[in-house]
């Protein structure tokens, strides 16, 4: 070497890849039965030399296997590579990734597991609203004086735990009120709901409207019925 110059060349390090996370994309909040599940295995070449030819792994405890050969990364590089998984059972359920390249200087961090709960499938909650009473109404009709006592009654098709909120609007020609009610969800089969107006109602026909909604559950649900106030 001539004295006074720098050596330019860069020692080239051993080969080390290691297999650094296994990620399900955020946008699934819960994993079920039968669905596509797209996923993520990040890998990272630890050294200054690029690879090649390398292989990765996947499996899970409910029969997926997929490899993916040839993968090239640069030196220092990081790379998330996507697959998609159908689970076909419900419970905690192992994914498990490898590496397998010959020349890696340590294959100990070369394979990860992770493990994610899968649910069975998730039907659709279905809510129908039911009849809805007015307590001492008689034909139809409600003696004027007196305040509003409704009762509702309520199917669902499933137990739900999300929220809910429940709209009773009432009007008439010279008349107009609305109470807005949250509650937590729904048991399985019928449910009662009361609402109640304290104001006393003059003689008029009157509107009786319901709305239900749930972004939790995706329902919307309405109904409604009219009756009428007469003078006692």
């Amino acid at each position: 070497r001539v004295a006074g110059t720098a050596d330019t060349q860069t020692k080239q390090q051993p080969v080390n890849l290691s297999l650094e996370s296994i990620d399900i994309l955020s946008r699934v909040l819960e994993i079920y039965v039968a669905d596509n599940v797209e996923f993520t295995v990040t890998i990272r070449n630890n050294s200054n030399q690029e690879v090649r030819e390398i292989t990765l792994k996947v499996e899970s405890e409910d029969g997926l296997r997929e490899n993916k050969r040839n993968i090239s990364l640069r030196p220092n590089a990081v790379e998330r590579i996507k697959f998609i998984w159908v689970p076909k059972k419900s419970g905690m359920q192992k994914l498990t990734a490898s590496l397998d390249y010959r020349e890696d200087s340590d294959s100990r961090n070369n394979q990860r597991s992770q493990r994610f709960e899968v649910k069975d499938k998730k039907e659709p909650l279905k809510i129908k609203i039911g009849e809805i009473s007015i307590e001492g109404e008689r034909r139809g009709s409600l003696e004027s004086g007196r305040p509003l006592n409704v009762v509702l009654l309520v199917e669902s098709s499933a137990d739900f735990d999300g929220a809910v909120e429940v709209t009773f609007s009432i009007q008439s020609k010279s008349y107009r009120d609305r109470i807005n009610q949250k509650i937590r969800g729904f048991k399985k089969g019928s449910n009662k709901l009361d609402f109640k107006i304290l104001k006393e109602l003059k003689s008029d026909t009157y509107q009786l409207t319901v709305e239900i909604v749930s972004r939790d559950a995706g329902i919307k649900e309405k109904s409604g019925r009219d009756f009428e106030v007469i003078e006692r």
